[in-house]
């Protein structure tokens, strides 16, 4: 595996940055699910590939439309994040499965909204906001199980930070749970060399190696 000196020159890159990993395992083009990857092949693909925006533009005027007293959809964005994030607790803390529903589609709708933030002229994308609406749908679609669904949000945080840890740990989670164990090791690798004391992303690790004995 290359230094963590290596990564961090190659930074500025994220869309060129090479690395040996297992096919398929940042690639945005292809589904895991439905996959027939081989743990043992391991060709040079992107690491961090450029994210797609998948946004229905019917939706994101649709949430235009609603705007009440003419907020920026950067603001916008904020605050069903906000409102994910109250929805994400409560799931947390009453088990029940319809409030990570609820949730998740609060941050795809602060999604959108970073999307209509980028075309209005007096108004602009919050990359941090977008990083974090990516990332905490992602944990939504981790406790749902939508694994595949997981890995996309998690490679899209990453593609906007490569060091957040939270986002290595959930796609190293959601690999798992794909059963793609040598995938599932190198994301637990790349997260751990940001978060070295990180026990999550040790105990998933150590995991992951057992699926590859």
């Amino acid at each position: 595996m290359p230094s963590r000196d290596y990564f961090l020159q190659n930074a500025s890159r994220p869309a060129t940055f090479l690395r040996r990993v297992p096919k398929g395992f940042f690639s945005t083009t292809s589904s895991l699910e439905e996959s027939s990857l081989d743990d043992d092949e391991a060709p040079e693909l992107p690491l961090l590939a450029e994210s797609v925006d998948e946004m229905d533009p019917a939706m994101v005027e649709a949430l235009m439309q609603l705007r009440d007293g003419g907020e920026p959809p950067s603001e916008l964005a904020v605050d069903a994040k906000e409102r994910g994030n109250k929805l994400f607790k409560r799931a947390a803390s009453t088990k029940n499965r319809m409030f990570y529903r609820e949730a998740a589609k609060e941050y795809s709708d602060g999604l959108a909204l970073c999307v209509a933030a980028r075309s209005e002229a007096d108004d602009e994308e919050d990359p941090q906001t977008r990083l974090t609406l990516h990332a905490n749908r992602a944990a939504c679609s981790l406790a749902l199980k939508n694994y595949g669904e997981c890995v996309k949000d998690c490679k899209a945080a990453l593609a906007i930070d490569q060091n957040n840890a939270k986002a290595a740990y959930r796609l190293a989670r959601a690999l798992l749970g794909l059963k793609k164990h040598k995938q599932a090791r190198d994301a637990a690798q790349w997260g751990l060399a940001s978060a070295p004391d990180d026990k999550a992303l040790t105990k998933t690790l150590a995991e992951a190696q057992r699926g590859l004995a």
